[in-house]
């Protein structure tokens, strides 16, 4: 028997949470997708806190939790760029490309102020 406030209930608060997240706050919606998928695991199922609503909860924000801790593995380890985890590349010695030098002879007589 389909019991409607918690088979059918908690589905429904997770689609309204992502699609709120991915609306008004992008740079939310994996973070509030992981919580409440652990919430719902940690309180409901292990603790049981909330009963079968907060079980279900966590199930249904499984998927959307997954994807998001997906996101963040392939995007990599650095700081937060759009909502994703993105790994920034660093400068090799000896690059001219990448490293400017400290002394021009094009800019020896620039100035800022003009007269």
């Amino acid at each position: 028997m389909i019991k409607w406030g918690e088979d059918l209930g908690a589905p429904a608060v997770v689609a309204v949470a992502d699609v709120v997240t991915a609306t008004y706050k992008p740079t939310w919606n994996a973070p509030a997708g992981i919580i409440l998928s652990v919430a719902g695991y940690v309180l409901g199922g292990y603790m049981r806190i909330g009963g079968n609503f907060t079980k279900n909860l966590g199930i249904a924000a499984a998927p959307w939790a997954m994807k998001a801790i997906y996101g963040y593995v392939k995007g990599g380890i650095g700081a937060p760029v759009g909502g994703r985890l993105m790994m920034r590349p660093t400068a090799r010695l000896g690059s001219s490309t990448l490293v400017s030098p400290a002394y021009s002879r094009e800019a020896e007589n620039v100035s800022i102020i003009t007269p």
